[in-house]
């Protein structure tokens, strides 16, 4: 909605007085919320493509309204005055909004309907065929039902005569008349004010919305209490004597115009001002000291009781210049070894309390900061933790305790090479070194036990870093999710360890998840990841689980673990070489096919047959898969992808098979052959998980 002219709500009392306990000036003691009527709209007559829009239905100067009487809608007369209807009546207002090759008719929450009966219409919350029409016209519209006219039945939106407005023939009256809405005005005042018989420069300023007044009238219902003037969005006000008045206040611009009333309250002008320090009334010559660097608030009694406790704190003697300021109904003490006099002014000028202050040394001169703990244990990854830290600081006058929120640490992360933390107290300048722990992340094993060990529903007091490999995660894809679930165990797979979940996980750094930019985890990645852990419990169902926004510290990502593995075992710029050395890898000298199964089953389940499963589309993979499987051939081995069995020994006295020029061409075959038990291996591999 665009503002015409956007002014603040305000209430000014020239010299303003802010409200010592209550901190208020005195223009704007009024209490409750802006007082605004109820707002003036302007449609006008429409003609074009319809758009959409807030509109009044019209046909023979009758309105269509939102009330159902006998299945139809109701009839509103309106007042059509040079093509425009002025009114702040909201049940005649119906929005049009395209919904496809159709339109709604809505007002409020209910759409307008055919029920697939003729001659009848009605109202309902709920956006189906009943609530779809399409439209048509360009100075007079009409509106086909798309339910009823595939019921066969009257489908046309048209009023007739005193019935209403609902399904009929086209036959029936005629097409409708659109006036769309053009003037949303409204001018708003506060709700209430409060001042005092004879109290000079308080103003009352309107604030109009959604147009541009030009005129503007002010009235007041009691004027022997409050007059008012002014000809523009600030009245004067003249308080005369005690009591209440309603000022109002008139906008208008042409035939649109909106009022607003705030009731002024006034009441004697205060004769004293007491100031009360510690709940006791204090004599003129009291001095109230406090230490450099602080500040008080003394509280004040007004009289006569029931005035409002409406002053002015202002500096009214220093002997050095800054020594003390004022903020509100706050004194603060600045500079030591000064003396001043804050003044206490009531909004009658005349009555007011002058209270000597003045400002002490600091006895805490800080000299040295210690720690007084043991050193404390952390977790590897995560943030750094002070709950419970206690430090002191020890000055000339004595000891005094300082509270860890009061300190700043670094580093802020903790590392396995972390041995302690720096603590700064910004007030003092003083650091201390604070002796830390760092523990290694916990296996999956290692955090369930921690977990069972909880009551239901409970969460550890401190967070832990837990490493594992994925063996579950949510889907992101073509989503906006900003966190993910996903499961972790210690070997990949959900064996003995099923549901340990990461809740709701976020990014390194606590980054959000995104599927656009490679921030997420997928089956096989390793993660270690940082947060609280907890036993959640829901119909019975327990999940250990890590609490929402966990922020992974590490993660080696599937291909990245695969791409690794090649690097370091396949010896891929070799590729060409047939010399018995490269072609089974594996002898008393060479251990190449060995070395490189073993390392691939470390990778894991998941891992391995992302490699068998990438090797067509993946080069590096290709190429190392197929160097794979053909040592695996050399090597006589039928279970390449098991981890341990039929893995031949180095020295084997398979080597003198492929030694021979003439014996290549059977690798090869048995290469192949080997190709396809792996493929079938790996089909068979997906369909367990998939079973589990």
């Amino acid at each position: 909605m665009k503002n015409g002219i956007l002014k603040k709500i305000s209430a000014i009392v020239l010299g303003s007085a802010m409200a010592l306990g209550i901190g208020v000036a005195a223009s704007q003691v009024g209490k409750g919320a802006v007082k605004e009527t109820k707002a003036v709209a302007t449609y006008e007559l429409y003609s074009g493509a319809l758009t959409e829009g807030d509109y009044i239905i019209v046909y023979d100067n009758g309105a269509m309204n939102n009330t159902v009487s006998s299945n139809r809608l109701g009839v509103t007369s309106v007042t059509i005055v040079n093509n425009k209807i002025t009114t702040t009546d909201t049940d005649i207002v119906w929005t049009l909004a395209a919904n496809g090759d159709y339109w709604t008719i809505k007002n409020g929450s209910n759409y307008a309907i055919g029920n697939g009966t003729k001659n009848q219409a009605n109202v309902s919350t709920t956006l189906d065929d009943k609530a779809r029409w399409t439209a048509s016209g360009s100075s007079t519209y009409d509106f086909v039902n798309k339910y009823n006219d595939a019921e066969g039945v009257n489908k046309t939106l048209r009023r007739n005569g005193t019935y209403g407005f609902a399904c009929y023939s086209d036959k029936t009256g005629g097409a409708l008349s659109l006036y769309k809405l053009q003037v949303n005005a409204s001018v708003s005042l506060p709700a209430t004010l409060e001042g005092y018989v004879g109290q000079a420069g308080l103003t009352l300023t309107g604030s109009a919305s959604n147009y541009e007044p030009d005129t503007f009238v002010w009235e007041s219902d009691a004027t022997g209490v409050v007059e008012v003037s002014g000809s523009t969005a600030t009245g004067a006000l003249t308080l005369k004597t005690t009591g209440t008045a309603n000022i109002t206040l008139t906008a208008s611009k042409g035939s649109v115009s909106a009022s607003a009333t705030c009731a002024v309250t006034v009441k004697e002008a205060p004769t004293a001002v007491n100031i009360k320090v510690g709940g006791e009334v204090v004599p003129a010559d009291y001095v109230l000291e406090q230490y450099e660097g602080a500040s008080r608030v003394p509280t004040t009694a007004v009289l006569p009781e029931g005035a409002s406790q409406t002053l002015v704190l202002t500096v009214q003697s220093e002997t050095t210049a800054g020594a003390f300021t004022v903020d509100g109904n706050r004194i603060y003490y600045n500079i030591a070894d000064a003396t001043g006099v804050i003044r206490f002014t009531s909004v009658k000028e005349s009555v007011y309390f002058d209270l000597n202050v003045k400002c002490n040394a600091d006895p805490f001169t800080p000299d040295t900061l210690t720690y007084t703990g043991d050193p404390i244990n952390q977790s590897f990854g995560a943030a750094f933790d002070p709950q419970g830290l206690a430090f002191k600081v020890t000055k000339a006058s004595g000891v005094k305790n300082i509270a860890y929120k009061d300190m700043t640490f670094t580093p802020a992360t903790m590392s396995l090479d972390t041995t302690s933390v720096t603590a700064y107290h910004a007030e003092s300048g003083q650091s201390v070194t604070v002796p830390v722990t760092v523990d290694e992340p916990l296996t999956v094993a290692q955090a369930l036990a921690i977990i069972n060990a909880l009551e239901d529903g409970k969460t550890t007091t401190r967070g832990y870093t837990v490493i594992g490999l994925a063996y579950y995660a949510q889907d992101l894809s073509g989503k906006t999710y900003t966190s993910q679930d996903y499961r972790l165990s210690d070997d990949g797979t959900d064996s003995g360890q099923y549901g340990f979940t990461v809740y709701r996980g976020t990014w390194i750094d606590g980054a959000d998840m995104s599927d656009t930019a490679g921030k997420y985890v997928v089956a096989g990645d390793k993660v270690i990841v940082t947060g609280k852990l907890q036993k959640f419990v829901k119909n019975e169902t327990t999940t250990p689980e890590m609490i929402g926004n966990a922020p992974i510290v590490d993660i080696t990502q599937r291909y990245v673990q695969i791409e690794a593995w090649i690097d370091a075992n396949m010896h891929l710029d070799d590729y060409g070489d047939e010399s018995a050395e490269k072609g089974y890898c594996n002898d008393a000298t060479h251990h190449y096919y060995s070395t490189a199964k073993e390392e691939l089953a470390k990778l894991g389940e998941v891992a391995i047959a992302e490699f068998a499963s990438n090797q067509e589309t993946a080069s590096k993979f290709k190429a190392a898969y197929a160097r794979y499987v053909a040592w695996a051939a050399a090597n006589h081995d039928g279970a390449p992808f098991d981890g341990n069995s039929g893995i031949v020994t180095p020295g084997s006295n398979v080597s003198t098979l492929v030694k021979r020029k003439q014996d290549y061409a059977t690798i090869i075959l048995v290469a192949i052959a080997a190709t396809s038990l792996v493929g079938l291996s790996t089909l068979l591999l997906l369909k367990k998980k998939k079973e589990q």
